[in-house]
C-alpha cells in the first residue's frame, strides 16, 4: 500500500513523474546589510509538460518576445512600446504561476543568510560557498517534494542553469546520490544533474527546457526583489509588485498553508529561510541550540516597505 497525493492509501498508486529546474541567485545584499543566497526550484509534472510549454509559448506570442528573458535585465516598464516586451512576458509568466489552479507549476525557494553561517562547517578551502549551496539544495529538493508530492515522485530530469556550480567537482552527481540514499520514496532514473543554457536559442540538447529555467529565474528574481529591494529598475519592480501579494501569503505562517487561497499556493508554492539565529561552532554541536536556529518563513518584505513609505534603516 502506498500513500497517494490525496493522502489516502491505495495499492494502485503510481507516484508522479516530474522534471526539476533549478536556478540560483548569489550574494544578494539588501538595505539592512544582509547578504542572501537563494535557490529556486521549479517542478513540472511530466503529464503537464506539453501543456506548460504551450502556455509559455502563448505568452511569448502575446508579448511579441521570442528571445531569452532574464529578470535582472528587465529595465523598463511593460508599457514602453519599444523595449517593454521582455517585461510584459515576465509579467505574464508571473501571472501564470500565481493563477495556476491545475497544479502545473510548482515553485519552491530556499534562502540562506550568508552573514549568519559558520563557514568552517562547510569544509576547507575555496569551496565553502559551493558546498553550502550543495547542502541546501538537497534540503530544498527534499522539502519541495514533500510539499508538492508528499515525498513520493519519480524525478526524471534535474536541470540546472549553466553557472559556476557546473564546475563543482561533486555537485552534478553527489546531490542525487545523497538524495537516493536518504529519500527512498524519491526515485531518480538519472544519476546526474544536467546543466543547460538558459537561452533556448543556444541550448542544443534541451531547448524547450530552457524556457523553464527562464521562468524559474523570473519567479526567483521577483521574490528576491520583494524581500531585498535590491533593484530600482522599472521592469524588475513591476514584476515584483505583481508577485508581492502572493509572497505576502507565503511568508505568513497563518496563510502559507491556506487551501482556500486565491493563489492556490498550498502544496504548490513555498519559501523557507535559514538560519533563524547565528550560532557559534560550539552551539552547532548542541541539538537543542540547532533546533532553536532552524528554518523559518517570516521575513520583512523590504520592497513593500519602501513603496508603502515604511522604509527602515539598518540595525532596526
Amino acid at each position: 500500500m502506498q500513500l497517494g497525493i490525496d493522502g489516502q492509501y491505495r495499492s494502485d498508486y503510481q507516484p508522479p513523474r516530474v522534471r526539476l529546474y533549478v536556478d540560483g541567485s548569489y550574494d544578494s545584499k539588501n538595505s539592512l546589510g544582509e547578504n542572501w543566497t537563494y535557490i529556486g526550484l521549479l517542478a513540472i509534472p511530466e503529464d503537464k509538460y506539453q501543456s506548460a510549454i504551450s502556455l509559455l509559448n502563448s505568452d511569448r506570442q502575446a508579448a511579441s518576445y521570442s528571445n531569452e528573458v532574464h529578470y535582472k535585465e528587465l529595465g523598463v516598464s511593460s508599457n514602453d512600446r519599444q523595449f517593454g516586451m521582455k517585461t510584459k512576458l515576465a509579467s505574464l509568466w508571473a501571472q501564470r504561476v500565481m493563477t495556476d489552479f491545475t497544479n502545473m507549476f510548482h515553485f519552491h525557494m530556499f534562502g540562506f543568510n550568508t552573514n549568519k553561517l559558520q563557514w568552517e562547517a562547510f569544509g576547507p578551502g575555496k569551496m565553502k560557498k559551493k558546498n553550502a549551496y550543495n547542502r541546501f539544495f538537497r534540503a530544498l529538493t527534499t522539502g519541495a517534494m514533500k510539499i508538492s508530492f508528499r515525498g513520493r515522485a519519480v524525478v526524471t530530469h534535474v536541470f540546472h542553469d549553466k553557472d559556476d556550480m557546473s564546475r563543482h567537482p561533486l555537485f552534478d552527481w553527489h546531490t542525487i546520490w545523497r538524495l537516493n540514499s536518504s529519500q527512498p520514496d524519491l526515485v531518480f532514473p538519472t544519476d546526474r544533474i544536467e546543466f543547460i543554457d538558459s537561452d533556448h536559442q543556444l541550448e542544443c540538447t534541451y531547448p524547450l527546457d530552457s524556457h523553464f529555467i527562464q521562468l524559474c529565474d523570473v519567479i526567483l528574481g521577483g521574490f528576491r526583489q520583494c524581500l531585498d529591494d535590491s533593484s530600482t529598475k522599472l521592469g524588475c519592480c513591476e514584476v515584483a509588485q505583481k508577485l508581492l501579494p502572493l509572497l505576502q501569503h507565503l511568508v505568513d505562517y497563518r496563510q502559507c498553508n491556506n487551501p482556500n487561497s486565491r493563489f492556490n499556493h498550498a502544496n504548490r508554492l513555498s519559501v523557507i529561510f535559514f538560519p533563524k539565529e547565528e550560532l557559534t561552532l560550539t552551539q552547532l554541536g548542541d541539538p537543542f541550540a540547532r533546533a532553536l536556529s532552524g528554518c523559518y518563513k517570516n521575513r520583512p518584505l523590504l520592497f513593500h516597505e519602501r513603496i508603502s513609505g515604511q522604509q527602515r534603516f539598518p540595525g532596526f
